[in-house]
């Protein structure tokens, strides 16, 4: 008599996992069951659409915190419930009751081929889902595919994610100076969707002579909201002042709201992670992430990271990441790697470890938009030291841009910062407006690019940093930065460390450099060891600087500096050349109808010595 084969249909009842494999392996899921689900776990499949909580939905008992759950229809999620384990198929929904606090705690990981939606219909209700129970030693990393260690929301194929917390304002400015011991803040705007209870965090704004300037955040809850006034439940510890960075540019702390109503993540020492291998737009708005980010003993797990876009390529084009907060974070928080079109829009990267905006060096996402974005209080993991750490990489594509985002409280070594453009294999040209880098352990800006692309540097206000304003290199490049602020950063606001490429200029442009009584010099150079052109400063503004505006201090045994200065204003003395600079250096100097050229006193070139500039003058024909 000949056997039949198992149904196509997965019987009501739970079987045990030798059951379910034979039967998996005729209906073509023994992969992704093997894969997905707990050694030990059952397996539960809906029969109906309906809720979570029917027997009719499963055709028999409601699953249990031991079942892993697929979901094959539309099915609401009721009330809360724990699973070892969800799938949600293609073409399937789990949908969370909107109008009821829900939570869906699952052991193993949450896989979306379908849908996933929450939608709560007010702020008082929350929709999670919590990964309980993960032991990050045992996580893998890597790969394309759903790792059963590895537990965390898992979106692949054509999986979607369809999530909306309630709307509110991601975060303002405090709207003046914020003593320490203040317990209700003026803010700059209307806190429109802040509630009673939500946690916000105050971000440093002090001097950099402070050994804590970079780590002074004030985190409390709010007690009381009347008009754009609010209260917190304990005063703040740390003085927040306001900052006069020039042009017009009064900068006053940045007051993030970190709490919203739809949460995903796992608990402390149990980081989960978000993982998008899908080919189909995602609309994630006014989500907190939280304990993403895996850590085994020996560093990061690659690729589980707080909200993970894994080669989506032009599958992700339209996704929308609104409102987004990631926090306790393990690794990095926003990773659109080589994926495309995605705008990430009012998003928080607080209190996380390792650079915060990231994607792979040397992979290309194109159409990334960063609007209104901030990175604060970026760390540095235990045992490690992340040398270049940044709050945002700015790395390989074309026509992506960052507006009006925020870097603030990033550690790291001596070539950290806020914002971060690595080498040039894996160089971006981006469109970088009205950002802030401030209070970052070294530099608000750093540069390590050799390329004669336009990269253009608007509106940018590096103040209070422990570095440079701007940490600008490699060798050769052609960027332009133009109508800019730098304020109080402690060793200079320029570091500069590059030439002009053989074809295209670097250039500053109406820059006000204002040293506030911190540093030396406005503008230091070192460390050239290429390029061809000469650097162009022109129509800028220095001040605030005890010894000089320029402070010449190349190594004699690197590339002479190339300095055109065209039109500038100085409050106190214009250049020093410090012995150790090389000889054959010439600046070329332009006042008025007046041009000289300035040489080290030792060079063999015409001139005669300038006592207070240490160099040697000579008159040249105007140029510019």
């Amino acid at each position: 008599m000949k056997k039949s084969r198992p149904s196509v249909d997965p019987p009501a009842r739970p079987i045990d996992r030798r059951s379910l494999l034979a039967y998996a392996s005729a209906s073509g899921l023994a992969l992704v069951l093997a894969t997905h689900a707990p050694a030990s776990a059952r397996i539960r499949r809906s029969e109906r659409n309906g809720p979570w909580g029917s027997r009719r939905t499963w055709g028999g008992s409601i699953p249990s915190k031991r079942d892993v759950v697929v979901i094959a229809h539309d099915v609401r999620l009721d009330r809360s419930r724990s699973a070892s384990g969800v799938i949600v198929n293609r073409g399937a929904t789990l949908l969370f009751n909107p109008s009821r606090t829900v939570v869906l705690t699952s052991t193993g990981n949450v896989v979306i081929k379908g849908r996933l939606v929450a939608h709560p219909n007010g702020p008082s209700i929350r929709h999670q889902v919590l990964f309980a129970g993960v032991r990050e030693s045992r996580f893998k990393g890597g790969g394309m595919r759903v790792i059963r260690n590895d537990v965390g929301l898992w979106v692949m194929d054509q999986g979607a994610l369809d999530l909306a917390g309630s709307a509110k304002v991601p975060w303002l400015r405090a709207a003046g100076s914020v003593p320490a011991g203040t317990s209700t803040i003026e803010l700059d705007g209307d806190p429109v969707g802040w509630r009673v209870g939500d946690e916000i965090s105050l971000t440093p704004t002090g001097t950099p002579e402070a050994d804590d300037h970079y780590d002074a955040f004030d985190t409390s809850k709010i007690t009381a909201i009347s008009g754009r006034s609010i209260s917190l439940a304990r005063p703040t510890r740390h003085a927040h002042p306001q900052v006069d960075a020039g042009n017009g540019n009064r900068m006053c702390s940045e007051v993030l709201n970190l709490t919203r109503n739809v949460v995903i993540g796992g608990r402390p020492g149990g980081r989960s992670h978000v993982f998008i291998h899908s080919r189909r737009p995602q609309r994630i708005r006014q989500v907190l992430i939280r304990n993403n980010g895996p850590r085994r003993r020996v560093g990061l797990v690659g690729g589980r990271y707080g909200l993970h876009f894994h080669h989506c390529l032009g599958g992700s084009r339209g996704s929308e990441v609104t409102g987004v907060v990631v926090r306790n974070s393990g690794s990095h928080s926003f990773v659109p790697h080589l994926s495309h079109g995605i705008a990430f829009r009012g998003c928080i990267a607080f209190d996380v470890v390792e650079t915060a905006y990231w994607w792979d060096a040397g992979d290309t996402s194109n159409n990334i938009t960063y609007e209104r974005c901030v990175a604060a209080k970026v760390r540095v993991a235990k045992g490690t030291g992340v040398f270049r750490l940044a709050g945002f990489l700015l790395p390989k594509g074309s026509g992506s841009r960052a507006v009006g985002c925020v870097a603030t409280g990033v550690r790291g070594g001596g070539e950290a910062a806020g914002f971060s453009w690595p080498g040039a294999k894996s160089q971006g040209v981006w469109g970088f407006t009205d950002c802030v880098g401030h209070n970052n352990k070294a530099s608000g800006i750093f540069v390590w690019v050799n390329s004669h692309l336009a990269h253009i540097v608007n509106r940018f206000v590096g103040f209070h940093n422990g570095r440079a304003g701007i940490n600008h290199g490699a060798y050769g490049n052609g960027f332009l930065y133009r109508d800019s602020s730098l304020y109080g950063n402690r060793r200079s606001s320029i570091e500069l460390r590059a030439r002009s490429s053989g074809k295209r200029q670097l250039r500053f442009i109406n820059l006000r450099c204002d040293g506030a009584g911190l540093s030396e010099h406005a503008i230091t150079t070192n460390r050239h060891l290429g390029g061809s052109g000469p650097v162009l400063f022109q129509d800028c503004d220095f001040r605030g600087f005890e010894r000089s505006a320029f402070g010449f201090t190349l190594d004699r045994t690197r590339e002479p500096d190339r300095i055109d200065i065209l039109n500038c204003a100085f409050s106190g003395n214009e250049f020093w050349v410090y012995d150790s600079a090389h000889i054959d250096s010439l600046i070329r100097f332009q006042s008025g109808g007046e041009a000289l050229a300035l040489r080290h006193p030792d060079s063999d070139g015409p001139g005669t010595f300038r006592t207070e500039w240490n160099a040697k003058v000579s008159s040249i024909a105007p140029f510019g």
